[in-house]
């Protein structure tokens, strides 16, 4: 019986331990690497979310782009070309944690959620209280839309003008009068009051003759004009 009740409680001990680690919350951190050599950032700051976050160094573990090396203790000897001196110079590694300097290594400092970690690589003292940089931001240059100036076509109107020789129509315009003029000088030479025993019905077909000729003028005249017109 103690047997059954001992392998009970060994078990109920296991299911609380695995309930535990799976409860477990994920933390969010903000980790970056920057070296005072060149005054550049190894690693721009990132910000992780991850329920295997437990301390400083597993933080720095889940960025890229670097290869690092650690002693015992989880101190970082070299990260790319960067080592630490050994004689007691002033180029290593430090760690500050929003702003503060750890004195313990990044696997000994348990994170807490929000905690903004910085490794750095100073090249003197002094480089442990400067503020580190903000990160240029990546820009992509945008190519502008091209420019579209507005066509304006001028439309210029011609006057076409016609003009009627002056001299042509003075010339016919005299022609016709002369013409109008011969036949009323010999309608009146013949429309004179005839003589004493002449006939009256000669009389008539004069008149009928001459209102002939000024039709047959007219329309000579007309037609002339017409003429120089046309040239």
């Amino acid at each position: 019986m103690k047997k059954i009740m001992s392998v009970l409680f060994a078990v109920c001990l296991l299911f609380g331990f695995a309930t535990v680690a799976q409860a477990k919350d994920a933390v969010t951190v903000t980790v970056c690497v920057y070296e005072f050599v060149n005054n550049q950032y190894i690693a721009e700051p990132k910000t992780i979310t991850d329920d295997r976050i437990d301390n400083a160094f597993d933080a720095l573990q889940m960025l890229e782009g670097f290869t690092l090396s650690t002693d015992g203790n989880g101190n970082i000897n070299t990260l790319n070309e960067f080592r630490q001196d050994v004689n007691g110079g002033e180029r290593c590694w430090i760690y500050r944690v929003n702003g503060k300097k750890l004195d313990v290594s990044p696997a000994s400092y348990l994170v807490q959620d929000g905690d903004k970690i910085e490794i750095i690589y100073i090249t003197k003292l002094s480089d442990i209280k400067k503020t580190l940089p903000q990160p240029v931001p990546t820009t992509i240059p945008t190519t502008p839309a091209p420019t579209t100036t507005p066509t304006t076509v001028a439309i210029t109107t011609t006057q076409v003008q016609t003009t009627v020789p002056t001299t042509q129509t003075t010339t016919a315009l005299q022609t016709t009068t002369e013409a109008t003029q011969s036949v009323v000088a010999t309608t009146v030479a013949v429309t004179t009051k005839p003589q004493s025993g002449e006939s009256d019905g000669g009389a008539d077909y004069v008149i009928f003759v001459i209102i002939g000729v000024v039709v047959a003028v007219v329309i000579a005249a007309v037609v002339i004009i017409l003429n120089k017109r046309k040239k």
